[in-house]
């Protein structure tokens, strides 16, 4: 595995959609008569979406535990019990699979269950952004009524650092298992998009897995090898992840998450049957109406089913725009 922690991507990903936006703001007027217009193209099929809709492809996260990476991340275990060695089979599997993915869902459980630590949100973001191109995580949450409750979405990059400044230990922590494994002489940079790999080992994933042991190594705390909590860290800042194991981290839940992301939390989705049916004008107005590269697609219930990408919905009114220019 090529593990690429660079700014280039970032750079790309809002430059374009800057393009589209200066675009869709500048001519907004004709946008607005273009969507009540009909030269808007393809007319809805009824419980089917326009064709210019393009359902985003979700991560698959079920199978063979070995595949299940985002399971191993999650889990709160100290790394003294295998969680390296069993993160190892798990990148190895999921190198496998070549689906393309754009999303993944975040299950963050429910108040009595909460089911993700800020720190393995944190490496879990860094990793599926490098390891899979993924550009969005979507959080969802269980409550007595629904299950998969949407709770919003953004982009991969964003998720690692707003974590990052509401928690700077584990930036901290990161950047010195980088560097650490960036010193050895085995290492390399093996691109000029900042992927790290083996020297003449391509593919490689054992970067990535000493990035992670070097990670929570530095921010777990074994109690009974050193009473005292660390040095210039308080109490309230470790969580117990085992019998006298303790890991610098928050739990997460739907509440503590909106604080942590703020504006970058896109919480706005659209009900199924807002589009389902319509006329493709409609769909449209739909969609316009919404921020983001993605639409977040739910059951009345709020149930998430699914992303629909934006982009080519967002290109035909910006080509139509030109024309009028």
């Amino acid at each position: 595995m090529n593990v690429s922690f660079d700014i280039a991507a970032l750079i790309a990903a809002i430059v374009w959609p800057s393009a589209i936006v200066f675009v869709l703001l500048k001519y907004r007027d004709l946008i607005e008569k273009l969507v009540n217009s009909k030269r808007l193209p393809t007319a809805g099929i009824a419980d089917v979406l326009a064709l210019e809709f393009r359902e985003a492809n979700e991560m698959r996260t079920e199978g063979p535990a070995s595949q299940d990476l985002l399971t191993h991340l999650r889990l709160p275990r100290p790394v003294s019990q295998d969680i390296v060695g069993r993160i190892l089979e798990a990148l190895v599997e999921q190198l496998k699979d070549d689906t393309p993915a754009d999303y993944v869902v975040i299950d963050l459980g429910n108040r009595e269950e909460k089911m993700w630590l800020a720190s393995r949100l944190y490496i879990t973001a860094l990793l599926l952004q490098q390891m899979t191109n993924l550009q969005a995580l979507v959080f969802v949450e269980a409550t007595q009524d629904t299950q998969r409750r949407i709770v919003g979405w953004t982009e991969v990059s964003k998720v690692r650092w707003a974590l990052a400044q509401h928690f700077g230990w584990l930036e901290e922590a990161f950047s010195k298992a980088y560097y650490e494994v960036m010193s050895s002489p085995k290492m390399e940079i093996a691109n000029r998009v900042g992927n790290l790999t083996a020297v003449g080992q391509p593919g490689n994933v054992f970067p990535a897995v000493e990035i992670i042991d070097g990670f929570f190594g530095q921010i777990q705390h074994d109690q009974t090898q050193c009473i005292s909590i660390p040095a210039g860290t308080t109490k309230d800042e470790w969580v117990p992840i085992g019998w006298s194991w303790f890991e610098r981290a928050q739990w997460l839940d739907a509440s503590s998450l909106e604080k942590v992301l703020g504006e970058e939390l896109i919480t706005s989705y659209v009900r199924d049957d807002a589009l389902y049916g319509k006329t493709s004008s409609n769909q449209t107005r739909v969609v316009l109406s919404q921020t983001g590269r993605y639409v977040a697609l739910t059951r009345d219930d709020k149930r998430f089913e699914k992303l629909i990408d934006r982009r080519e919905v967002l290109e035909n009114v910006a080509h139509n725009v030109l024309q009028e220019v």
